[in-house]
C-alpha cells in the first residue's frame, strides 16, 4: 500500500492496483492480463507510483500524466524481466533501490538504467542516513554506502541472522532510532546498542500473534509501532518496552485484526492505521486509547455483564459496574474485577436493579421493584435506606436523591407510583402524586438537585422543579410563559447560574437559576441525537451527553456560554455501542481517564481518545461526467489532458451545457463524518452544505464562464478553507461568438447606413421636386403676370397711344366734338388700366394682407368670390386669437389661394366650406365642396395637387386629400405653429 502527494490510498492486490478516495474504490485497467497481481508499491519524492508485479515486472506510473512505463533491466545478460521485487526506497541523486530476486539493483530514474550491487536475492531494504541496511535469504543483514553503492561493514550484533535458516523479510528504522529487522522467525529491536529478540509463544499468542513479520510501520511521535505477522497485527509500546494489546480493536469492517494474517500495515499523513491482510481485505483504524471490557464466561475476573445500567467512581480508584441483578466493582489500581449479586432483604422474589443513583462518596442508591436499597462499596454489604414500614410502600423505584435539607426524595414508575419525600428529622413519608401541588406525573425517571440544592423531578411529561416554599412543582418558562417539552430524562446543575435538562427527542435545554429556557440544543445545531440519556460536567466550559447515538462533546465558549462547538464520538470511534448510558471520569496524575458504561460493555478511554482531529484534508475532484458520459483522460473528448483532479479548466462546446461532478475528501478518519460544501459561481449564491452527497448536477448552463468550488471538514468539523476548483469555460454557438457579432454590427451599421443614404436620395428628390415645383409656380405667375401685363394693361396702353395719336389728328383737323368724345374714352380706358393694376398688385401682395393680417385677407377674398354669385363658399374661422406672424402669413394666403383656385377651376362645385383654426400647436386649414370630386391615385401627380404639397412642406406641414369621383373633395392641412 502507499500514499500519494495528494492524498490518495494505493493498494496493490492479486486483482490488480486501487485507488481509494475515502468513498470509493476505483480499479486501474491498464496493467495487461498476466500483470495484476502485485507485490510492492512505492510513491517517490518526484510523485511517480512506482508498481512491483509478481510476474517480475517494474512499471512507473506518471500520476500526473497518467502514463504508465515499463521499466526493462537488461534483455543481453538477464532478461527483460527484474525478478520479484518485494521493496523499494529511494536514494541520492535520482537512485531509486529495489530488494529482488536478482539481489539490490540501484534504478536512475532519469535514465533508466540498472545497476546490480549484489548477486544474491534481497527481501527488504531501509535507507538511514547514509547507508542502504539490506535483508536477504540466509545471508543476514547487509550495509551499503547510498551514495557510492559500495559495501559498508555490517554491525556485529547482527551476524546471527547469517543463517540459511533467516529471510529478513522486513528492515524498518522507527522514529525513535530503532532498527526493527523482521524475519520468518521472529521479530528483532536493535537500540544502536544491543539487538532484542521477540517470539510468538503460546503465552503471548494474544498479542504478539506470529513470528513470521510482513511489514512494520510506527505511529506519529506516540511511541507506538505496528507489525503484520502471518497471523495478525501486533502492537510495540515505547513506554512498556514490550508489546501489548491493542485496545481499539474495533477495525472498520468489524473483523479482529489479530487474528487475520497481515501482510502489510502503513500509516497515512493523518495518523491513521491501515492493514492488508491475505484474503481478508484491508482493515483501517484510528488508534485511540480505547479499552473494552467484555464479559468472558470462561474467565471469573471478567466483568459480570455487557449490558451496564451505569457506572460510578469512588476515592479515583474504584469503579462500580451496575447490572440489573448486581453490582462489580473494579479496583483500577490492582486491575481486578469482583461481582456482587443484589439480594432484597425485604422481598427475595423482587432481585432486580431497577435503576441505581448517587447516594455519597461510599454507596449507591438502589431501586428495585420493592423498595429502596444502598450498596456500600466498602462493605459490599445492600441495605433498606428506609424504615421498613415506608421501604415496603415504594414499588418500582427508579431514583433518589437528598435535597439541601437533608430530606430524601423518591421516585417510582408503575401505580401507585409518583414521588415521595422522606423526612428523617419527623420519621415520616409524604407522597405527591400526578396533579398534587402541582407534580404532572406519577412516572419518575430521575431526581437531581440545581445549584440551590432545590430537587429537579424528570418525568414521563416534563421536567419540573420543587418550590419548597410554596410547597408546589414549577414548570420550565420560557419568555414569560410556561415551557412544556417532551419527556426529562437527564438533569445537570451546571456552574455561572446555567443548568441542562436532558430530554427525550427533544435534546437539550438551557436554563438559568429561575428555571427560564435560555437556549436549546438539538440535532439541528449538531447534536448526535436529540434523546440524552445523560450528563458529565467536565470542567467548566466542558459538557458530555450522552444519547442513543453515542456521546458528545459540548465545549463551551469561556465568554459566552452561547457560543459552544460539539464533536460526535460512537461505535465508528472504538466505542463498542450506540448507546451510552453514563459516563465517569478520573483525574489521576494530571492525566483523565473516562468510563462509559454501554449497551455492549465497560469502556475506559484515555483523554486523548477524544482529542479533536487536528488534521486538514484536501478536497479532490475525483470524477467528471458531461451529458451523462463520464469524461476520461484518454476518451474520444479530448476534454482532459491531466486527471481531473489536477485539471484547472475544462472547455465545453454549447450543445454539452450539463455536466456531473463527485468530489472527496482525502480524511479517512471516521470518513463517514466529513462534510462538503461546493459552489458553483455563476450559478449559487451560496455554499451548499451535504454530508451523504459527494456529487454535484449542473444542466442546461448559458454560454459562459463558470468556476467550481468545492471544500471539506473532518470528521471533527475542522475545515479546510482552500477549496478545490474547476473552471468551466461553455462556448456560445458560433453565431453568438465575438466574430458573429461584429459580422452583425457591421451588417446593421451597412444597413443603417443604406437606409441614411437612401433617406438623403430621397431627401435630395423631394428637394428638387420641391425646388422644380416652386421655379414652375414662380414661372407660372411670371407667364400669368406678362399675360395680364399683354393681354390686357399691354391691349389697353396700345389702345391708349392710339387714342393719344387721334387726338393729335383731331386737334390738327379742328374735329373738337370727336376729340371730346375720344378723351372721354380715352379717361375711361385709363381708370379700366389701373383699376387691373391694382388688382394685379391686390394679387401679388395684397395690402389688406399687409396691414390687417391673414384672417381678414383670407375673408376679403372668400367676400370677393361670394360677390360673383358663381359659388358660395361659407367661411369658418377657430382659436386663432392673434396675429399670424408676417412670414407664415404670405405664404398661408397663398396656400389658401391655391386651395380656392382649384376649387374654383376644377370642381364644378356649388358650395364650399373653408375652416381655418388652430389647435394642438397647429394651423388648420380645411375646405371641401360638393363638386364632381377626382380619383386621387391617378391625379396626384397633376401640377395644381404638386404645387400646393410643395408649398405644405416648404412649412414643414402636412396635406391630405379625400375625394372620389361624383362625391366631391376634402382637403386638410396641418401646419405646425407656436404662438409667441
Amino acid at each position: 500500500m502507499a500514499q500519494d502527494s495528494i492524498g490518495f490510498m494505493w493498494f496493490g492486490t492479486s486483482s490488480g492496483l486501487y485507488r481509494y478516495d475515502g468513498n470509493s474504490f476505483e480499479r486501474f485497467e491498464f496493467l495487461q492480463p498476466g500483470n495484476i497481481e502485485i507485490r510492492s508499491l512505492f510513491v517517490d519524492s518526484k510523485k511517480n507510483l512506482w508498481i512491483a508485479t509478481t510476474w517480475e515486472q517494474l512499471f512507473k506510473y506518471d500520476m500526473y500524466r497518467q502514463k504508465l512505463t515499463r521499466c526493462i533491466y537488461d534483455s543481453t545478460t538477464v532478461g527483460k524481466n527484474i525478478s520479484q521485487v518485494y521493496k523499494m526506497c529511494e536514494g541520492k541523486n535520482n537512485q531509486l533501490w529495489l530488494a529482488s530476486g536478482l539481489g539490490i539493483l540501484q534504478m536512475n530514474t532519469v535514465t533508466g538504467k540498472f545497476t546490480r550491487l549484489t548477486n544474491t536475492a534481497a527481501r527488504s531494504i531501509c535507507l538511514h542516513n547514509d547507508t542502504a541496511w539490506v535483508g536477504g535469504d540466509g545471508n543476514g543483514i547487509k550495509c551499503y554506502n547510498v551514495v557510492t553503492g559500495k559495501p559498508l561493514q555490517t554491525p556485529q550484533e547482527w551476524k546471527f541472522l547469517e543463517n540459511p535458516n533467516y529471510l529478513v523479510t522486513e528492515l524498518f528504522r522507527s522514529k525513535k532510532g530503532y532498527l526493527w529487522a523482521g524475519t520468518n522467525l521472529g521479530l528483532f529491536m536493535y537500540d544502536n546498542k544491543t539487538i532484542t529478540k521477540f517470539y510468538s509463544t503460546n503465552n503471548n499468542r494474544q498479542i504478539f500473534p506470529d513470528n513470521y513479520i510482513f511489514e512494520i510501520c510506527d505511529e506519529n511521535d506516540a511511541g507506538f509501532t505496528w507489525v503484520a505477522t502471518a497471523k495478525g497485527i501486533a502492537l510495540y509500546e515505547d513506554a512498556k518496552k514490550g508489546f501489548v494489546q491493542i485496545e481499539n480493536n474495533t477495525a472498520e469492517n468489524a473483523v479482529s485484526v489479530t487474528e487475520k494474517s497481515a501482510v502489510c500495515v502503513g500509516r497515512d499523513v493523518s495518523g491513521k492505521i491501515w492493514i492488508g491482510t491475505d484474503k481478508s481485505g484491508i482493515f483501517s483504524l484510528y488508534p485511540r486509547k480505547i479499552k473494552v471490557y467484555r464479559h468472558n464466561a470462561g474467565d471469573a475476573a471478567s466483568i459480570h455483564s455487557n449490558e451496564i445500567k451505569r457506572v460510578y467512581l469512588f476515592n479515583n480508584n474504584l469503579l462500580a459496574s451496575v447490572y440489573g441483578d448486581g453490582i462489580d466493582l473494579i479496583n483500577l489500581e490492582t486491575n481486578t474485577c469482583t461481582f456482587y449479586p443484589f439480594y432484597n432483604t425485604i422481598n427475595a422474589a423482587f432481585n432486580t436493579i431497577q435503576y441505581p443513583s448517587e447516594r455519597d462518596n461510599r454507596s449507591i442508591f438502589i431501586g428495585s421493584l420493592a423498595g429502596l436499597f444502598v450498596f456500600d462499596v466498602y462493605t459490599h454489604n445492600y441495605t433498606p435506606a428506609l424504615p421498613l414500614k415506608y421501604n415496603s410502600k415504594l414499588k418500582s423505584v427508579q431514583a433518589a436523591r437528598y435535597d439541601r435539607n437533608n430530606n430524601l426524595w423518591i421516585g417510582c414508575e408503575e401505580d401507585p407510583g409518583g414521588l415521595f419525600e422522606y423526612d428523617p428529622h419527623t420519621d415520616s413519608l409524604r407522597q405527591f402524586t400526578n396533579s398534587r401541588n402541582g407534580l404532572k406525573s406519577n412516572n419518575i425517571n430521575l431526581l437531581a438537585n440545581d445549584e440551590d440544592g432545590n430537587i429537579v423531578v424528570c418525568h414521563y411529561t416534563n421536567i419540573q422543579k420543587y418550590n419548597a416554599v410554596a410547597d408546589s412543582f414549577n414548570f420550565m418558562k420560557q419568555d414569560g410563559s410556561l415551557f412544556f417539552s417532551s419527556a426529562g430524562i437527564c438533569f445537570q446543575k451546571g456552574n455561572n447560574g446555567i443548568s441542562y435538562a436532558g430530554t427525550y427527542q427533544n435534546g437539550i435545554f438551557m436554563l438559568d437559576k429561575n428555571f427560564n429556557v435560555t437556549g436549546a440544543i438539538d440535532e439541528d445545531k449538531g447534536l448526535s441525537s436529540n434523546t440524552v440519556l445523560s450528563f458529565l460536567q467536565d470542567g467548566p466550559n466542558v459538557l458530555w451527553a450522552s444519547t442513543l447515538w453515542g456521546i458528545n462533546k459540548i465545549t463551551f465558549n469561556n465568554n459566552d456560554k452561547t457560543k459552544y462547538a460539539i464533536e460526535h464520538f460512537n461505535n465508528t470511534d472504538g466505542l463498542p455501542g450506540e448507546i451510552v448510558v453514563n459516563m465517569a471520569v478520573q483525574e489521576k496524575n494530571n492525566e483523565k481517564n473516562y468510563f462509559l458504561s454501554t449497551s455492549d460493555g465497560l469502556v475506559e478511554a484515555a483523554a486523548s481518545a477524544f482529542e479533536t482531529n487536528t488534521f486538514k484534508p484536501p478536497v479532490v475532484i475525483t470524477s467528471l461526467a458531461v451529458s451523462d458520459t463520464v469524461v476520461s483522460l484518454f476518451g474520444s473528448s479530448h476534454l482532459l489532458s491531466a486527471p481531473i483532479y489536477l485539471t484547472s479548466t475544462i472547455n465545453l462546446p454549447y450543445t454539452q451545457n450539463s455536466f456531473q461532478l463527485t468530489f472527496a475528501s482525502l480524511n479517512y478518519i471516521n470518513s463517514q463524518k466529513n462534510q462538503y460544501a461546493y459552489m458553483l459561481q455563476g450559478v449559487n449564491k451560496d455554499w451548499i452544505y451535504t454530508s451523504k452527497v459527494y456529487s454535484a448536477n449542473y444542466s442546461n448552463l448559458k454560454p459562459g464562464t463558470y468556476t467550481f468550488l468545492v471544500k471539506a471538514s473532518n470528521d471533527a468539523g475542522l475545515w479546510n478553507e482552500k477549496p478545490a476548483m474547476l473552471q468551466f469555460i461553455i462556448k456560445p454557438p458560433f453565431w453568438q461568438t465575438i466574430w458573429a457579432y461584429l459580422v452583425y454590427a457591421v451588417s446593421i451599421a451597412g444597413a443603417i447606413y443604406g437606409i441614411y443614404l437612401n433617406r438623403i436620395r430621397q431627401y435630395k428628390i423631394t428637394q428638387e421636386t420641391q425646388l422644380r415645383t416652386m421655379i414652375a409656380t414662380q414661372e407660372q405667375e411670371r407667364k400669368r403676370i406678362s399675360r395680364d401685363l399683354h393681354d390686357d394693361i399691354g391691349t389697353k396702353l396700345s389702345a391708349l397711344k392710339l387714342f393719344v395719336s387721334s387726338f393729335k389728328n383731331n386737334l390738327q383737323k379742328h374735329q373738337y366734338r370727336e376729340t371730346e368724345s375720344l378723351a372721354r374714352s380715352t379717361e375711361e380706358l385709363i381708370d379700366e388700366t389701373i383699376r387691373d393694376v391694382r388688382v394685379m398688385l391686390m394679387n401679388l401682395s395684397p395690402g389688406i394682407l399687409e396691414e390687417f393680417g391673414y384672417v381678414t385677407a383670407v375673408e376679403g377674398l372668400v367676400n370677393k368670390i361670394n360677390e360673383t354669385k358663381i359659388i358660395h363658399i361659407k367661411l369658418v374661422v377657430f382659436g386663432i386669437k392673434q396675429r399670424i406672424a408676417k412670414d407664415h402669413e404670405l405664404a398661408m394666403y397663398r396656400v389658401t389661394q391655391e386651395l380656392v383656385n382649384n376649387v374654383l377651376k376644377h370642381a364644378g362645385a356649388k358650395n364650399a366650406s373653408l375652416q381655418i383654426g388652430y389647435r394642438d400647436d397647429k394651423i388648420i386649414l380645411m375646405i371641401e365642396d360638393d363638386g364632381k370630386g377626382f380619383d386621387v391615385t391617378t391625379h396626384k401627380e397633376g401640377y395644381g395637387l404638386k404645387n400646393l404639397d410643395a408649398r405644405t412642406k416648404l412649412l414643414q406641414g402636412t396635406m391630405s386629400i379625400d375625394s372620389r369621383p361624383g362625391n366631391g373633395t376634402s382637403v386638410l392641412i396641418e401646419i405646425p405653429y407656436q404662438f409667441n
